[in-house]
């Protein structure tokens, strides 16, 4: 006659925890982790294209779109495959798939014409770890998982959101080129300090302390203007002299010669001046090709040799 097994052994034949039914998320819940990513997407969808690629909001939720994505590969992988009482090893094994795979992507992004990130990678690895981490404490709170992941991605978004404003209104600022009211300056402008000098702000630009200020223009595109303006303030007394710099995508790309850019000293007297850069002079300089004016991507004021209290400040720069 056969035995019965017993309640202990009945529990002991059961399939592990990570293969039953019950320990996948329901759709509901599933959803509700999905949410944060929907919304990314809407913001993106909201936000014009034209100038998405290249703004702040955009570097921003791309940023983010590394710790989300990963986040959410370590957290369905250990849920998945480590299970709700899954072994540190199993978690650890995970972690360092996601990390090597982050890490590769970033190494291959040379052969699409991007630059490898060691802070894209890290942030691929911190993501999947805050997965992994999330995934052990689901059994504890999982009827209150996805409603904190939706907390979590809102206030990470909030920034993101704040950040596209500021991109619209410098972009609708266009052909002025930047506005130095606003509170990003510091990422259009590296270094960056702006001042209130009669009774309007200003970009300091003290060559004393530093040689070079670089500018990323928010809109790339160019063709339509022909001169590029910059008006200036030499507060000295004497002539200084200054070199400005434009490069385009394909010159970065390069081994970046000097015979492959524009770059043209200029001598700024004492006051103000406002300096008239041709766009078609900026367009020829390059020795065997023009240069793109629809991707211009970066512009540098410098000097050569600063002497002690060189400083000059920057009013205005726009496109007429």
């Amino acid at each position: 006659m056969p035995c019965r097994s017993s309640p202990e052994r009945q529990t002991n034949n059961r399939v592990p925890g990570s293969l039953t039914k019950q320990t996948p998320f329901s759709v509901w819940q599933v959803a509700r982790l999905l949410v944060p990513l929907a919304l990314i997407s809407l913001v993106i969808l909201l936000t014009d294209s034209r100038f998405l690629p290249w703004g702040l909001a955009a570097d921003y939720l791309m940023n983010i779109s590394h710790l989300f994505g990963f986040f959410l590969l370590g957290f369905f992988l250990t849920r998945w495959f480590a299970g709700r009482t899954g072994t540190g090893r199993r978690k650890l094994l995970i972690w360092v798939g996601l990390f090597a795979l982050g890490a590769l992507a970033e190494l291959i992004q040379p052969l699409f014409h991007r630059y490898a990130s060691l802070l894209d990678a890290l942030f691929n690895g911190v993501g999947a770890l805050a997965g992994i981490a999330m995934a052990s404490l689901a059994r504890t709170y999982r009827d209150r998982l996805g409603w904190l992941l939706t907390a979590l991605a809102l206030l990470v978004l909030l920034p993101g959101i704040w950040l596209a404003f500021q991109d619209a209104r410098l972009y609708q600022a266009f052909p002025r080129l930047y506005d130095f009211d606003l509170p990003t300056t510091r990422y259009y402008w590296k270094p960056a300090r702006v001042v209130t000098r009669h009774d309007e702000p200003v970009l300091v630009m003290d060559f004393a302390s530093r040689r070079d200020y670089q500018f990323r223009p928010l809109r790339r595109d160019w063709r339509d203007y022909q001169t590029l303006v910059l008006a200036l303030e030499n507060p000295s007394v004497k002539t200084q002299t200054v070199t400005v710099r434009v490069d385009d995508t394909q010159h970065l790309r390069g081994t970046q010669p000097t015979a492959d850019r524009f770059q043209k000293l200029y001598r700024i007297a004492a006051g103000e001046t406002r300096l008239r850069i041709p766009l078609a002079e900026i367009r020829d300089a390059p020795k065997q090709r023009q240069m793109d004016l629809d991707e211009i991507k970066r512009l540098v004021i410098y000097q050569w040799s600063p002497t002690p209290g060189s400083r000059m400040y920057l009013k205005d720069i726009r496109l007429e």
